[in-house]
């Protein structure tokens, strides 16, 4: 911590004494400057105009982790090994791609770019890969899935870097930051109860997850897509950085590995995605093999999004009144007493004790999702100010990166201590080894996980105060 209070105070310490009153007041009188935006951050139509394509890009998301690994091998006749091998590769490649995008990105923006071409492609090209992966020929080839899964998440990911930059260029002030984020957090609670809501259609016979109900999802989610490919042009662009010459190798390194809060903010995250990630990967098999509620999973998923969607006025309350790191804090604090609330929780209690403590864990996530990437946009505002050059989309790219490779490794790391303990999904009754390991790798290890990611996210050492110094200092340097 002391490193990186000293490297902050190096960089934005005043020269001269001022008050907050004095830098936001400099702030706004370098509006017309082209690397400065509007403190307080787009209208109220500008932000649902910008959280919209976010919605529909994780409607057609989640079901490609949840729903269509087991969907593929149950009713397609692809092997479990086969399904696998291609969740790997896909994870491997995200480690090309992700990176690429982010850089490249920030390229064009610099250029005078818009982050709108780059979502607008990713966009229609989700809605092409969707089709052709959601609705696979049957027997469907390894190829045909790999294929599919490749384009689809190479889509994606030309959508969710760019976007998630683009938040940081709509507000300059450390509030208005955290609304835009909170909007944005908003837009993917709805399209996860949305997607939640898909079975419960008339359409359909029973509430599971099948071939016709993707199918669906397709038709769907490209009608989502496009129509809010349509309003994101309503939306600002946000501040345009000055140009500059040509990234190098070295530069690119150099702003990643000598950007003290960035790497604290990137160990923080990974902790606490590690526990969201191993609980996110039992979840099901707590409700369904342990707790038997299985009648029930479908609307304790759906009401425990719309909980986590209707508390971001609460988190974001709570921003404004202390900061981002220490909401961060309290989402990651909820986290760990709602695990003691699992560690209670045994066969046969009421169904509804199970959806206050999953309910609540969407919350926390809520929390998670809206404060970490507020927090980024303010150290990308460092970064630029202290490099020289706004690298916000390969930030946030490296954020993405994070988020995939906890979601997949505490998912697997979770399921493999469960079936190392003997935990069996179709056993009506575990035996206590199973309930051991169960038990250890859904509540136990994230709860110390997380409970690591709590004490690391009070050392974000770009606070309120500090983080006005930086915008002054950037918009001296527009001046």
């Amino acid at each position: 911590m002391s490193d990186v209070s000293i490297s902050l105070d190096y960089y934005i310490k005043p020269r001269t004494a001022f008050n907050v009153e004095d830098a936001v007041a400099a702030m706004r009188r370098a509006l017309s400057s082209s690397e400065c935006s509007r403190d307080g951050g787009p209208s109220l139509a500008g932000l649902i105009a910008y959280a919209a394509p976010v919605g529909a890009t994780i409607f057609l998301w989640m079901p490609t982790m949840s729903i269509l690994p087991g969907l593929y091998a149950k009713y397609f006749g692809l092997p479990l090994a086969a399904v696998g091998s291609v969740l790997l590769i896909t994870r491997l490649a995200d480690g090309i791609t992700d990176p690429a995008i982010g850089f490249f990105a920030d390229l064009h923006r610099a250029a005078g770019g818009s982050y709108k071409t780059w979502i607008g492609v990713g966009g229609c090209g989700l809605v092409i890969a969707s089709y052709f992966l959601f609705s696979p020929p049957a027997p469907v080839l390894q190829g045909y899935y790999l294929f599919w899964s490749l384009a689809f998440y190479i889509a994606w990911t030309l959508v969710d870097i760019p976007h998630a930059a683009w938040g940081s260029a709509l507000a300059a002030d450390y509030v208005g930051r955290a609304r835009v984020y909170g909007f944005r957090t908003t837009a993917i609670f709805c399209g996860l109860i949305i997607f939640y809501a898909i079975p419960f259609l008339p359409l359909f016979a029973s509430s599971e997850f099948t071939p016709d109900t993707m199918r669906w999802t397709a038709y769907v989610g490209a009608a989502l897509m496009l129509t809010s490919l349509a309003a994101m042009w309503w939306a600002p662009n946000g501040e345009t950085p000055s140009s500059s010459s040509g990234d190098t190798a070295r530069g690119f390194a150099r702003a990643i590995i000598s950007n003290k809060p960035l790497v604290l903010f990137l160990v923080t995250y990974f902790t606490a995605g590690l526990s969201y990630g191993m609980w996110f990967g039992l979840v099901f098999l707590f409700l369904d093999g342990y707790l038997h509620l299985g009648g029930k999973i479908s609307v304790i998923f759906l009401l425990g999004n719309m909980a986590g969607m209707l508390s971001m006025p609460l988190w974001l309350r709570l921003t404004q009144l202390t900061s981002k790191s220490a909401t961060w804090a309290m989402g990651i604090a909820l986290f760990v007493l709602l695990q003691c609330g699992c560690a209670v929780t045994h066969p046969g209690d009421a169904w509804w004790i199970s959806l206050i403590v999953i309910g609540g864990v969407y919350v926390s996530f809520a929390c998670q999702t809206m404060a970490a990437q507020a927090i980024l946009g303010d150290i990308a505002d460092y970064g630029n100010l202290k490099f020289r050059r706004n690298r916000g989309a390969t930030y946030y790219a490296l954020l993405t990166l994070s988020y995939k490779a906890t979601s997949g490794l505490g998912a697997g790391l979770a399921l493999w201590i469960a079936g190392y303990f003997g935990f069996d999904v179709s056993a009506h009754a575990q035996n206590p080894s199973a309930v051991i390991g169960l038990r250890l790798g859904f509540i136990v290890l994230p709860g110390l996980c997380a409970t690591v990611a709590f004490t690391l996210s009070l050392l974000t050492p770009i606070t309120k105060r500090r983080h006005v110094v930086i915008r002054r200092r950037l918009s001296v340097r527009c001046r």
